[in-house]
């Protein structure tokens, strides 16, 4: 099963900031050192916004060195220019990743409720399992009791016997 990211507490604003952010830089790529002074506020899912770019490579990257980030659909737009740079999104394209990260969102969600219903069953069937384990370690251990009293009732006929030969 995948892992929960996007139902994080305060995640999709975080991701949602960081595309923000990244989608009008004029650098395509940002210092991590940098992200909280662009940024001017923490994320508030984890402590660092390097754990946003780590958790979501859907939508971000890390250069080689891992000392700066940027969004990863900009990576592809071509360079232009002297110095070489990369443009910047438009609304329109920045929209459409904000889009993007609440249907993933909202599909997060879907799987979670879709996958709701299982817990009662599962608790259900783990109470039945142990309901019959009970059950039948007390039938074994019954007949082991069983067993027990009907070898000392053995002994105790034998025992009678010897004691009513003596007798007579």
């Amino acid at each position: 099963m995948a892992k929960r990211k996007y139902t994080l507490p305060n995640r999709l604003a975080d991701v949602i900031t960081l595309i923000s952010v990244l989608s009008g830089s004029e650098h395509s790529f940002r210092k991590n050192s940098e992200l909280n002074d662009v940024i001017r506020i923490k994320p508030q899912s984890v402590n660092v916004w390097e754990k946003i770019v780590e958790q979501h490579p859907e939508f971000f990257r890390f250069n080689g060195a891992k000392d700066h980030v940027a969004l990863l659909i900009r990576s592809y737009f071509p360079e232009e220019g002297h110095p070489p740079r990369r443009r910047t999104m438009d609304v329109g394209e920045t929209q459409r990743l904000i889009d993007t990260a609440i249907a993933l969102h909202e599909k997060e969600i879907q799987r979670i409720q879709r996958n709701s219903h299982r817990v009662p069953i599962i608790a259900a069937a783990v109470t039945l399992l142990g309901v019959v384990f009970g059950i039948a370690t007390n039938y074994t251990g019954n007949n082991a009791i069983k067993e027990k009293i009907d070898s000392l009732n053995n002994s105790i006929q034998k025992i009678q016997v010897k004691i009513d030969k003596q007798v007579r």
